[in-house]
């Protein structure tokens, strides 16, 4: 389970599709999104950008941002 979680969080942050990432960010009921140094040594630049267009659509918003680092936060309900 542990590797078939490990798996998703790359296919999150290096899928271009951002349904797909949008799916799986709501399948594992994810809250908040980091993008920082460490998520772009280990991601490409082409996944990473998907964040900024599903801010852009509305399905997460940017609640910090500084030098290099961005936190989104998903808006859709958690839990049942």
């Amino acid at each position: 389970e542990v590797g078939e979680r490990a798996a998703r969080i790359r296919e999150i942050y290096d899928t271009t599709d951002a349904t797909r990432a949008e799916e799986l960010l709501r399948r594992y009921e994810v809250k908040y999104i980091v993008v920082g140094e460490l998520e772009r040594i280990y991601y490409t630049q082409a996944g990473l950008q998907k964040f900024t267009d599903l801010a852009k659509r509305g399905s997460i918003q940017p609640v910090f941002e500084n030098d290099g680092v961005s936190i989104y936060e998903t808006n859709w309900q958690l839990g049942p």
